[in-house]
């Protein structure tokens, strides 16, 4: 199996309270510099990550799947085609300079990373998965990789059980259901609106009983078509293309 691994989700979650607020000042008030400070919170979280990375594999082969190649996947894209179409596409997200310095050093240190000038992580995973077929398996906590069907493995461990979601198969319909889903539900942390009003247990209860991609798509338009009015078709047409993953 060859393991398309997000590395965007684990970079956030390795630096992720990495270091306390006490623990700074306690630095601070001690003398040591901002440089050293620095190098110390970087290599934390390269620690961490690497330690996490090593965990999922152990996990996965653990399972009996048997990973012949990893492939690391990470957005680097300043201007990516989603921000041309959207000035507001993820523009509330904060800028958080130990992701992109983690970033960086793992572009100068990997060799078998892949990013673009204008595409996601995302995207790249999307149309590599659709090529290599069942041979791939999807290595992430991000929702929005729910659109590719096939095998995932969910590493994001819940905090009441501490288990690992695990592997989980992503059927043709589910991966097209949740394409529609969003275009209902919208996605507030990247700015992606769907249909106002409608949020995550409205858009399911308007797609409860579709078993097919024409009913679903009959429903979302019905939606749009009702709140959007004559606009419908811009703004379906936009929102498709901020959410549908793969290179277009």
């Amino acid at each position: 199996m060859i393991l398309l691994f997000d590395y965007d989700s684990l970079i956030y979650k390795s630096s992720y309270r990495i270091v306390s607020f006490t623990e700074l000042r306690e630095w601070l008030s001690s003398g040591v510099s901002r440089e050293v400070i620095t190098e110390e919170i970087l290599n934390r979280s390269i620690d961490r990550m690497q330690n996490m990375e090593q965990r999922i594999f152990e996990e996965i082969e653990n399972t009996g799947v048997i990973i012949d190649s990893v492939e690391y996947y990470v957005t680097h894209c300043k201007n990516s085609v989603r921000k041309q179409i959207c000035d507001k596409y993820k523009a509330k997200r904060k800028r958080n300079k130990w992701v992109s310095m983690i970033r960086t050093k793992i572009l100068a240190d990997y060799s078998n990373i892949f990013f673009s000038d204008e595409w996601e992580a995302d995207d790249l995973i999307a149309d590599r998965a659709k090529e290599i077929g069942e041979n791939a398996i999807i290595c992430s906590l991000d929702k929005d990789l729910q659109q590719i069907e096939g095998l995932h493995y969910n590493y994001y461990i819940d905090k009441e059980t501490n288990q690992p979601r695990g592997l989980s198969i992503t059927s043709k319909f589910e991966s097209i259901y949740s394409l529609y889903y969003q275009l209902l539900a919208g996605d507030s942390t990247d700015g992606i609106v769907g249909v106002p009003k409608i949020g995550q247990v409205k858009a399911k209860r308007i797609l409860h009983g579709c078993k097919t991609e024409s009913q679903l798509k009959t429903k979302v338009c019905r939606e749009y078509l009702r709140y959007y009015k004559e606009n419908a078709r811009e703004e379906l047409t936009k929102q498709y293309r901020l959410l549908k993953l793969g290179q277009y």
